[in-house]
């Protein structure tokens, strides 16, 4: 038994799915929508239900607060765990598989919202970095 956090979105589809496709490496974008992004080289991909995927980040450490645009992330060493472990298996020097009848790809389970329990303790949240302000200038007073 291995045990990892995620960080879900708030659209992060629930239930029960099959795998779609695996690729070792992916440019993720999101043009529109209030917080647009474009990520280089995300590790370790595996896509679940349409554009929805699990994959590493390496942007953050937040891992079990709710920060993602909705692809569950994983650290990028739990990334390759579940990369790895879950089928269809990638042959050597291959980087991308799809399913097939023989090899019809592991199963995903979603659960979201994550309800806490009393006895788990809850997260902490993401630190967001505060920019300095510069110091007002402030007139000297006068001398009379």
């Amino acid at each position: 038994v291995r045990v990892m956090l995620t960080s879900l979105g708030p659209n992060t589809p629930a239930g029960v799915h099959r795998v779609e496709q695996k690729i070792v490496f992916k440019d993720m974008q999101q043009r529109g929508g209030k917080a647009p992004f474009y990520l280089e080289s995300v590790p370790h991909v595996v896509f679940f239900k349409g554009d929805f995927a699990l994959h590493g980040a390496y942007w953050h450490d937040a891992f079990g607060a709710r920060i993602s645009h909705g692809c569950p992330n994983l650290s990028p060493p739990d990334a390759r765990f579940v990369f790895d472990w879950i089928g269809p298996a990638l042959p050597p020097g291959y980087l991308a598989i799809y399913p097939t009848a023989k090899d019809p790809g592991g199963v995903v389970r979603v659960r979201n919202p994550y309800v806490f329990r009393s006895w788990e303790p809850k997260p902490a949240k993401p630190r967001r970095l505060r920019r300095r302000r510069p110091p007002r200038h402030r007139p000297r007073p006068r001398a009379r």
